[in-house]
């Protein structure tokens, strides 16, 4: 039996037996009596067959002080497993695998802790914090997981929503609080390799998973080169996130620095741009029809100044359903739809105006037939080129249907880590990096910017997921970052941590996260001085009217730039979504709230928010006013939030502030934990300095 006390916690590991015994803090026990096995390592064979061992199939477990050697399982492997005390962390966690077989081993499950459920609700005193998105707060385990969020094993055909880094999950790590006291698991990999990080029900617990994905060949052995650390802290999310800060600026993906450093920033990047998204037909995500857009182009010019005129910011227009081709038929988007000259007339006087044209794309997808447009058929170029060849493939090398997007389109997903798959993304993508725009979301439905799963024997990379997948989508979005007129690039759900560098402005959907969870700002908490997002499509959000008020003001406080959607006919609506939940905004009211937040920015928060880092907040009271606004979920239940919504910044040279927003329509009174009163006006903001 191993044991280490530090900080607060005592860790035992049961080497003998495979797995963590006990796990306390300040004296409490936070593990069941139920154990994870200490490692899970699966195989696969040429076949595409998979094989699963272990720590509890050991026939042999060889301890030595704080490491353990196993041998003796079904496949021909050992493997040593280390729980370094010598760091400045509670523990790290290392695996060494020799293999001895013909097979790769595809993913290691590493100190897998089932904590006891604490997760039980809002009344409850557990708390989990998640990556995901911009960044998603639990407080019940049965609330995830009938959710979107739902524990699933990662697997090809790939799904947007897996836990997986770096895909939607931004950043490598998680953590967990019970009461004051704080569980932080990261993965401090500089290259960034894949993983799944979640927590789900299991054992009779609540059991974390960080899955090591390996990229190794067949037959050979894996040796981990990063530490999975434990941590324990006191606080709440923000004092787990400086953890995983503080090693993250030390250790930066090649290339990354912050926005006042960087050369790539174009003029408009801390401006806060209103970006205005409207289709070009259609009225709707899966709506076929070719009315109830804004076309020609130049019809949306009226809407256009209009914002301008009463938000008195500078617009991105940026367009849905504009594609040439058919919407949400990647790869294949340009010529733009109606051809290139009315484009580029409405792109010339956006520019002339001082605005900013962008246009959303569909990421790495190869679409062999439209659902939407029956006219858009690839079937047969597909066959006789043979880009069966470029395809992600699964385990047993086989071309399953993509599930991206099939309610859109039926195809197939492109691996761009072999010369043909990067020959059609190419040729698809560059006559768009050459047009006259000044953003594309190149990467919309490849969340966070990675490429899929992909199995193949035949495109020169390892048969298994791993940090080869990484360096592909490094290497392609670099080569997008300097082609044409370099236009910034994005994707849907904020650049994961890799390509934070290439992907320096998205749709950061922190909506999705209300469906099982509470948003909080962490992508901005972690990142902000590298990169700015906007609020996107909020494709997810809320089914009632009024619930815009509160989205705008959250985006505002995560230092993202603000979005509205209009229809056709120039009315605000919610969000881009689907037919029958096209809720009407009131426009003008909208309008003003948008604009005293921009003027807010301009005139008082521009020094901290616009390249400055996120910090911990004080605390507030509201002494007058209404305390609580309550909002309608999309798929049943309620959401409440504060009517005063706060974040605190730090700038370049040591101030700091904190702002305050009122996403209602009366004034608000708050108290200050510093002894500050501040009245925040309705549907306005304030600053505090701190």
């Amino acid at each position: 039996m191993f044991v280490h006390s530090k900080k607060n916690a005592e860790i035992s590991v049961n080497f003998e037996k495979g797995f963590v015994e006990t796990f306390s803090v300040n004296g409490r026990e936070l593990l069941t009596d139920t154990h994870a096995p200490l490692f899970i390592i699966r195989l696969m064979d040429k076949d595409g067959k998979f094989y699963k061992v272990s720590a509890f199939e050991a026939r042999s477990a060889v301890e030595s002080g704080n490491s353990c050697v196993y041998s003796g399982f079904s496949e021909d492997i050992d493997v040593k497993v280390v729980c370094n005390t010598d760091t400045k962390y509670f523990v790290e966690w290392s695996v060494e695998i020799t293999n001895r077989t013909d097979k790769a081993i595809e993913w290691v499950d590493l100190a897998d802790y089932n904590f006891k459920n604490f997760f039980t609700g809002p009344d409850g005193e557990g708390r989990f914090l998640q990556p995901y998105n911009e960044g998603a707060l639990f407080d019940s385990l049965e609330a995830k997981e009938k959710g979107w969020f739902y524990y699933r094993d990662p697997e090809y055909p790939s799904e947007g929503s897996y836990t997986m880094f770096p895909y939607m999950q931004c950043a490598q790590f998680e953590a967990l609080t019970i009461g004051n006291d704080g569980i932080y698991l990261g993965a401090h990999d500089v290259e960034r390799a894949p993983k799944c990080i979640d927590i789900r029900p299991l054992y009779g617990g609540a059991t974390t998973q960080f899955r090591l994905f390996c990229g190794t060949e067949f037959g050979e052995s894996y040796k981990q080169d990063y530490p999975l650390v434990t941590d324990v802290f006191e606080g709440d999310w923000m004092d787990a996130a400086d953890i995983y800060r503080d090693w993250f600026d030390g250790h930066l993906p090649k290339g990354l620095k912050p926005i006042e450093e960087s050369d790539r920033i174009p003029e408009w990047y801390d401006q806060k741009v209103l970006t205005v998204l409207f289709p070009v037909r259609g009225r709707h995500d899966t709506d076929p029809s070719s009315c109830g857009g804004i076309f020609p182009y130049m019809d949306a010019m009226p809407y256009v100044d209009e914002i301008k005129a009463k938000t008195d910011s500078r617009i991105m227009a940026l367009l849905l359903h504009w594609e040439g081709t058919a919407t949400w038929a990647p790869p294949y988007v340009w010529p733009p739809y109606g051809g290139v000259e009315p484009f580029n007339e409405f792109a010339d006087k956006i520019h002339q105006n001082g605005d900013l044209l962008g246009v959303y794309c569909s990421g790495l997808g190869y679409t062999i037939y439209s659902r939407i447009d029956v006219k858009y058929n690839r079937i047969d170029e597909f066959r006789f080129k043979g880009y069966d060849r470029a395809m992600c493939v699964a385990p047993d090398q086989t071309l399953p249907l993509s599930k991206i997007c099939t309610a859109q389109r039926a195809g197939y997903d492109i691996c761009p880590s072999n010369d043909l798959g990067k020959q059609i993304l190419n040729s698809a993508y560059e006559p768009l990096l050459e047009a006259n725009i000044d953003y594309a979301q190149i990467m919309d439905q490849n969340h966070g910017g990675s490429q899929y799963f992909c199995y193949s024997k035949d495109h020169g990379h390892p048969p298994v997921p791993g940090k080869w997948m990484t360096k592909t989508m490094q290497g392609l979005l670099t080569h997008w970052n300097n082609h044409g007129n370099r236009p910034l690039i994005g994707c849907e759900s904020a650049a994961a941590e890799p390509y934070l560098g290439n992907l320096r402005y998205s749709d950061n959907r922190f909506e999705l996260n209300f469906l099982s969870s509470q948003p909080v700002p962490l992508y901005s908490y972690l990142y902000h001085r590298y990169l700015h997002n906007f609020m996107g499509n909020q494709c997810c959000c809320f089914l009632m009217p009024g619930s815009i008020y509160y989205r705008l003001a959250y985006g505002f406080s995560c230092g993202d730039d603000l979005s509205i959607v209009i229809r056709g006919d120039g009315n605000v609506v919610s969000h881009w979504g689907r037919i029958g939940h096209e809720e009407v905004e009131d426009k003008e009211k909208t309008l003003k709230f948008v604009g005293a937040l921009i003027k807010f920015y301009k005139e008082k928060a521009a020094k901290w928010m616009a390249c400055g880092k996120m910090i911990k907040p004080l605390s507030f009271e509201i002494t007058d006013g209404e305390r609580i606004a309550t909002f309608d979920k999309r798929y049943g239940g309620t959401y409440t939030a504060s009517t005063i919504l706060s974040t605190a910044w730090q700038s370049s040279d040591g101030e700091r502030a904190q702002i305050f927003i009122n996403h209602t329509e009366q004034d608000i009174t708050i108290s200050v934990s510093n002894g500050e009163t501040l009245t925040v006006p309705a549907l306005d903001a304030k600053l505090l300095k701190i």
